[in-house]
């Protein structure tokens, strides 16, 4: 047989692309022998030109099955989701370029009219099964030799004719004699290598459709006062959220993952922390013994019928999973060797991490200064490397988590990333300008890709990370979901430690290259690096500067404070608590007519604008950081279209007044003393 391109090129350009696992999947095959033949879902239904399936994994950075907390790996899931999809593309795109047309498979969505929308039009685990990536476990999830089922994949539907892969014959899972994921699963869903979708759907997808129908179909019944008060429930702050963000309507649940003795990412990083399983019961265990009699007499089970057992591997367990490990001990102790024996060795050299994820033959050591570059590399503008343990011994005032309570074991050092705004947004005066949301919008996605892969790139080199969410909230741990939510930690605080600026009159972070005019994210992790210093000397001059203040468009700006709620409704003008307030109006208009109107409104546009895009949810109103004149780039590129503040009133230059009066008496406020390590000494 001819075929157009061969195998190993197009996975060595996958894998260039950001691939982590590549196959190839034939069509015919996968038409022959869909997962279910009652509801076919097969390329040819999709398009019957395809010929070839290339099949991309992502994995699940392990750093993320460490914390505290299910927060980390349901936001990391939303990063790496997004990131599959952007890898499968090009890849997708340089096939079209060799002349073949190509296309990703909807790979983050079921198809309504296959059975009752639970099938997706092509099911990925699958697609990674038939090309060769793994087999299916217990919880058919797929389970791979590298990662277990910690893992995301995707889809690209070629017409190029491309050498497919053979099927691991060997099942991958342990099976009945292993039984973690039964043991750990929360709603008890896992069955004889099958899964109770319904029950699975609970924890998996918290804020999902199926969730939101249950409340809608609550809701819809309830009286008008009633149904007010139901709008600002945690639960509808998770389905905004959801919507948003994706954050907790997909792939939500990480306990059958995190506990998978699979892969030597678990070896690497998780078998010490997730040996123990608190929720095995003895009824689980019991019910685990069964399935192993059952399998023992040959009984029937409905995930190994004649059809089905293709997926799970019809050999059978055999030591696949035992080989692996130890090879994976044998790479360590050749690692340790190497190093060993290197002469002239220091302790600066590379040396040997034994909870190595990796088959490379020894283990950097990284230093500040790589990782630095490497962020720099990735697109960041500004990097600094704060002391986790300190962090947690001096956290700022508020409501903000210390990084130990995110992360116990990987609070080390707390890697805080910073991008610039658009300097042409920046000049625009108007604060509710939908480019400024819009392109703010986009920069917040590109530093959290940047931070992904910056998590990834420590963890091949052995060091666990997982990203902290700058724009995510827990909704179990929000009494008030319309109140003002603050971040998983501080990041702004993070960044002072950090060495990259210090607060400002409104508890802005002020940076010496940029002023406030960054966003920021950043990185839980376990490297052992110098950290940096925090400034000393305070950027900002306080009132006897007063810019913020006088441009606040909703006055907010405090004597070294803010009001953080009032701040809120113009830097998240399209936020929940004004979504909420909105619809709360809707449900009390006097009649149809006003009720109508109010859904026709601007205010319904942009919200439902917002919750396609972000823009105006994660962004919004930066007045004040836009008319600091702190950071090198302000004269330069800021001061002509920005110097003048049109929204400067006499009332608020009396307030400035009275603050440097105050002031000049030695009367600072008591937010002053609580922020004073991070505000810094006055400048001289």
């Amino acid at each position: 047989m001819l075929f157009d391109l061969e195998a190993d090129a197009v996975k060595s350009k996958a894998k260039e692309l950001g691939a982590d696992l590549v196959g190839i999947a034939s069509a015919e095959v996968l038409n022959a022998f869909p997962p279910d033949p009652k509801w076919p879902q097969t390329p040819e239904r999709i398009s019957p030109y395809t010929r070839s399936a290339v099949v991309i994994a992502k994995r699940i950075p392990a750093g993320a099955f460490r914390a505290r907390t299910s927060l980390p790996v349901q936001y990391i899931d939303n990063l790496v989701l997004r990131e599959i999809d952007k890898c499968a593309y090009r890849v997708a795109d340089w096939l079209q370029r060799q002349g073949f047309p190509s296309f990703i498979s909807t790979s983050q969505e079921t198809h309504w009219d296959y059975k009752g929308a639970s099938y997706g039009q092509l099911s990925t685990r699958h697609l990674g099964i038939e090309a060769g990536m793994g087999t299916m476990g217990l919880e058919v999830n797929i389970l791979t030799p590298e990662f277990g089922p910690r893992i995301y994949l995707t889809g690209v539907l070629t017409e190029a004719l491309i050498p497919a892969d053979k099927p691991i014959t060997e099942q991958v899972c342990i099976g009945e004699s292993c039984s973690r994921c039964l043991y750990s699963c929360p709603t008890d869903a896992v069955r004889h290598f099958g899964i109770d979708k319904r029950a699975c759907t609970i924890e998996a997808q918290e804020h999902g459709y199926t969730t939101i129908q249950k409340f809608i179909a609550g809701f819809v019944h309830q009286d008008r006062d009633k149904k007010r008060e139901m709008l600002s429930d945690r639960e509808v702050f998770g389905f905004w959220q959801g919507l948003v963000r994706v954050v907790g309507s997909f792939g939500d649940c990480p306990r059958c993952l995190a506990v998978c003795p699979v892969g030597n990412d678990y070896h690497a990083h998780l078998a010490d922390v997730q040996k123990q399983i608190p929720e095995k019961t003895p009824e689980k265990v019991q019910k685990a013994q069964s399935f192993k009699d059952a399998r023992k007499k040959g009984a029937p089970v409905d995930g190994l019928d004649d059809w089905n057992i293709r997926w799970v591997g019809p050999d059978g367990y055999d030591g696949m999973v035992a080989r692996q490990l130890q090879a994976f001990k044998k790479t360590q102790r050749e690692k340790e060797e190497f190093v060993e024996n290197q002469p002239n060795k220091t302790s600066g050299d590379a040396n040997v991490t034994r909870t190595r994820f990796s088959t490379r033959l020894r283990t950097e050591a990284l230093t500040a200064t790589q990782i630095k570059d490497k962020a720099h590399e990735l697109g960041i503008d500004l990097i600094g490397i704060a002391d986790g343990i300190k962090l947690d011994a001096n956290p700022p005032p508020g409501a903000q988590k210390k990084p130990s309570e995110i992360s116990f074991l990987d609070s080390r050092r707390v890697i805080v990333l910073a991008k610039r705004y658009m300097a042409g947004t920046t000049r625009i005066a108007d604060w509710n300008e939908r480019h400024k949301h819009y392109n703010d919008e986009i920069t917040l996605d590109l530093l959290e890709e940047a931070a992904l892969r910056l998590v990834y790139w420590l963890e091949e080199r052995g060091h666990r990370a997982s990203v902290i969410q700058p724009a995510n909230g827990n909704p179990l741990e929000i009494d008030t979901p319309g109140k003002h939510q603050s971040s998983q930690i501080s990041l702004t605080h993070a960044a002072v430690d950090a060495g990259l600026g210090t607060l400002g009159l409104n508890l802005q972070l002020l940076t010496p290259e940029f002023g406030p005019r960054v966003i920021l994210s950043g990185i839980l992790c376990s490297v052992d690096c110098a950290t940096d210093s925090p400034m000393t000397e305070a950027l900002c001059e306080g009132p006897e500067c007063g810019r913020c203040a006088s441009a606040c468009p909703a006055d907010v700006v405090q004597h070294w404070d803010r009001d953080w709620a009032g701040c809120d409704r113009l830097r998240s003008p399209h936020g929940f608590a004004q979504t909420v307030e909105h619809f709360e109006n809707i449900l009390g208009a006097s009649g149809p007519e006003e009720t109508l109107s109010l859904v026709k409104s601007k205010e319904t546009f942009h919200i439902w604008m917002s919750i396609l895009r972000g823009a105006g949810v994660t962004s919004g109103c930066r007045r004040c950081q836009d008319v600091c004149p702190v950071g090198e780039d302000y004269n330069s590129l800021h001061k002509d279209a920005l110097d003048e503040i049109p929204e400067d009133t006499d009332e608020k230059q009396v307030r400035l007044t009275e603050m440097l009066t105050a002031e000049s008496e030695g009367k600072f406020p008591a937010s002053f003393s609580a922020q004073a390590h991070w505000i810094g000494s006055p400048r001289q």
